[in-house]
C-alpha cells in the first residue's frame, strides 16, 4: 500500500486495518457473552424459548 501524495509505503494504514480485522470479532463475542450473562442473571433465557 502506498501513500496517495508520495510513492512510499504507509505502514500505519496497514496496521489499522489489521487491528480492525482482529478487534471486531473479539468485540462482538464479548458483547454477545455480556448480553447472555445479563439475560441469565435476570432469569430470562431467550435461547430456550419456543415461538
Amino acid at each position: 500500500m502506498f501513500s496517495v501524495l508520495e510513492l512510499r509505503p504507509v505502514l500505519h494504514e496497514v496496521l489499522i486495518g489489521i487491528f480492525m480485522v482482529i478487534s471486531t470479532p473479539v468485540t462482538f463475542v464479548l458483547l454477545v457473552r455480556a448480553a447472555l450473562h445479563r439475560d441469565s442473571a435476570e432469569g430470562d433465557n431467550p435461547v430456550d424459548k419456543n415461538n
